[in-house]
């Protein structure tokens, strides 16, 4: 029962009126921790949790609480009331910090490795000289004083490849969330935009699973400057700067893939032109996602962006992206929607405003990318698929399946078309003469999970060994021999395609 009730005294075998008590069953709340099931318990609905199993142990590793999802979610507290609904609690976790390293300055050549467990305060700017190279191990927390800076020059090279569970984080000293009380002020200060200045490329920064928060205390530079150096920045995050979260000047690269830029002031700043790219990335949370022309940004999603683009924005290319605002927030259309496979629709994120953007399994984004450029597997390790009932208004890449747009894969029924046609098998003379009239044949077979049917066109070609090909003829039907002439004027050792 939901509710106790105490029974007024009367005659209850005369009285024909009924007492109904309506039966609640209890919610089935269970735990996760590290991919495995530690408990399974029942609450009653709307009741506060109270008690929780023993928090689980991980080594090298502080518990920090139950959340509604196995990444970003909302924390659950003993007061928390319980859903109507079964839910699944993730336990999360952070780094626990063997030791607190003061750095600054320049560093020596050579490999500097920054390891698991420290906690790195930058209390005076930082440089990776020529030669150098600065090697961040999964889960470092790396914390700038004010106005401080990391600096890669050219010749140097910064290494930060995390994983999804333990991801590299730039950030304020003042950011408690994070690696704890570094400044030991207690509640005093709070992280703010702007804190520390930027990460400054001229050499080479490779950054995977990182996380680069509160930075970009000068407009015109950009929390991450490709400073004529090459920045590659995959399965990241910039978040909560003052200003721009990228620029490029002097030449400079940077190129994004599934990775986030959010509640900042601008995106993608001024300077760039067409060295700055982003495929398959969310913007959102921002005041300008992109100033000046030139950029490009392909199967990216835009989301509560006050403006999309300023000051010549609009000459970037924009292609297979989604924008959407929600109604009475920011601009309510933007001109390139229904051009270059843009559209404008919500992308239904499970919770945006918990940072968690992936989507739902009917949203506009679902295989509508363009498959040349996707990376091979989204934010989550998850190879790109087709989902069952969905037409695909997108390309497909390698493996024939046609991306979603933003960071997440909605999972389908695998990387494998319901209808795949290939050539398994092509027979022809191992040599002729200019003028001959040769047969070619040639086997297809649906590789594919459905029935094939309809007429399909096949085109033969031979390919020269310098890569030129020559157009032989095609066949719109369902032969599989045909004789066709060899193009006159060709010397040299060709193959067939």
């Amino acid at each position: 029962l939901n509710e106790s009730r105490t029974l007024p005294e009367t005659d209850y075998a005369n009285n024909t009126n009924m007492i109904v008590f309506t039966v609640v069953p209890p919610t089935e709340v269970t735990f996760v921790s590290d991919g495995n099931t530690i408990a399974v318990r029942k609450y009653g609905i709307g009741d506060a949790y109270g008690t929780f199993p023993d928090s689980p142990v991980r080594s090298g590793f502080r518990f920090i609480g139950w959340f509604t999802a196995e990444e970003g979610g909302n924390v659950v507290t003993a007061t928390s009331k319980v859903p109507a609904s079964p839910m699944t609690l993730y336990a999360h976790w952070e780094v626990d910090i063997n030791q607190t390293l003061t750095v600054g300055g320049t560093l020596s050549t050579g490999t500097t490795k920054w390891s698991c467990g420290n906690l790195y305060k930058v209390t005076s700017n930082l440089i990776v000289p020529s030669g150098a190279t600065l090697t961040l191990e999964p889960g470092v927390i790396v914390k700038f004083s004010a106005g401080n800076s990391l600096t890669v020059n050219s010749g140097g090279t910064l290494s930060a490849i995390g994983t999804r569970a333990l991801p590299i984080v730039f950030t304020s000293i003042k950011n408690d969330a994070t690696g704890g009380d570094t400044n030991e002020d207690g509640a005093t200060t709070t992280p703010q935009p702007g804190d520390w200045h930027q990460i400054k490329v001229s050499g080479s920064a490779y950054f995977n699973y990182a996380k680069v928060l509160y930075t970009s205390s000068q407009a015109n530079y950009g929390g991450i400057e490709a400073y004529g150096g090459v920045v590659n920045f995959d399965n990241s995050e910039i978040a909560h700067t003052k200003y721009e979260c990228v620029n490029a000047h002097s030449s400079g690269t940077f190129t994004a893939r599934n990775s986030v830029f959010a509640d900042s002031s601008l995106g993608f700043g001024y300077y760039g032109s067409n060295r700055v790219r982003a495929y398959n990335c969310v913007f959102a949370g921002l005041t300008t996602a992109v100033r000046q022309s030139g950029k490009q940004l392909v199967n990216c999603i835009f989301y509560e962006c006050l403006a999309f683009t300023d000051q010549s924005g609009d000459g970037s290319s924009f292609n297979n992206c989604v924008f959407f605002n929600p109604t009475g927030y920011g601009a309510q259309r933007y001109v390139k929607c229904g051009k270059g496979g843009n559209v404008w629709s919500d992308p239904l994120f499970v919770d945006p405003e918990r940072g968690d953007f992936r989507i739902a399994a009917n949203s506009p984004c679902v295989d509508a990318g363009d498959g040349t450029v996707a990376p091979e597997k989204d934010y989550y390790g998850s190879p790109r698929m087709n989902v069952d009932g969905v037409r695909p208004t997108g390309s497909a890449t390698a493996n024939g399946a046609v991306p979603d747009i933003g960071i997440y894969e909605v999972p389908g029924d695998g990387n494998i078309p319901s209808v795949d046609l290939t050539v398994t098998a092509v027979t022809a003379p191992e040599s002729f003469k200019v003028g001959d009239e040769i047969e070619v044949s040639w086997t297809v077979k649906n590789v594919g999970e459905e029935t094939s049917s309809g007429v399909w066109r096949d085109e033969i070609e031979i390919v020269a060994a310098n890569g030129q090909t020559f157009t032989m003829g095609t066949s719109v039907s369902r032969t599989s021999a045909r004789p066709l002439p060899y193009p006159p004027r060709r010397r040299g050792p060709c193959k067939y395609a």
